[in-house]
Parts: C-alpha cells; sequence; structure tokens
C-alpha cells in the first residue's frame, strides 16, 4: 500500500510544561470560549497545547527527550517525534538555544 507524506523525513516536536503561554493562556482561553476541558493545561485538557503537551493520541508519535549537541538522535523518517524539552527550555520564547538547533539539523541529516 502507498501512503503519500507531506513530509519525507522525521517531524520533531518540541514540549515543555515550563511554557505557560500555552499551558494556562491557551487552555483558558478555550475554556472562556465554551470549550469543555478535563483539566486546564495538562495532558488530561482536552484543548490543551502541543508546545505544553506534544502531539497526544498520535500513533505515529515517539516520545523523546531533547538531548545536548552532540547525542544521539534515533529519528524515523516520516514519524513525529515529541521532544520533552524542560531541561533546556525555560518558557515559551525560549528556543534560541543549540540544543534546539542541533534536534533539528539532526531531523534535516536524516532526511
Amino acid at each position: 500500500m502507498l501512503t503519500r507524506c507531506a513530509v519525507s523525513g522525521p517531524t520533531i516536536i518540541t514540549c515543555t510544561a515550563n511554557d505557560k503561554a500555552v499551558d494556562l493562556a491557551y487552555s483558558i482561553a478555550s475554556l472562556l470560549a465554551g470549550h469543555v476541558a478535563a483539566g486546564i493545561g495538562d495532558k488530561n485538557d482536552k484543548y490543551g497545547g502541543i508546545g505544553r503537551n506534544s502531539a497526544q493520541k498520535t500513533p505515529e508519535a515517539t516520545d523523546m527527550s531533547l538531548l545536548d549537541v552532540q547525542g544521539p538522535y534515533q529519528l524515523t523518517n516520516g514519524r513525529l517525534h515529541n521532544l520533552s524539552t524542560d531541561r533546556f527550555i525555560k518558557d515559551h520564547g525560549d528556543v534560541h538555544n543549540k540544543q534546539v538547533a542541533y534536534a533539528v539539523a539532526s531531523a534535516i541529516a536524516k532526511t
């Protein structure tokens, strides 16, 4: 069976509990809009954001951690990789660091 993928290489998703903008603000906005949520911001929140909780209920997603530079990523083409980044990303906009750049370069190199 032939399937088509929009992205041929691996897709990486950074997610952190340190992302309070996605954790609280996004969830509260969903609640104010009348959406039903089981828990505000966390993985039980029906409308929780991907930057906080990763790609959920997605069979093609693999949970991993963001590694330090030179860490060996086991990335697979055509799959999603949830990278827990709590060690390296401290808030919503804190993605300008060498660990994130290395993860992106590793994904590109795998393609």
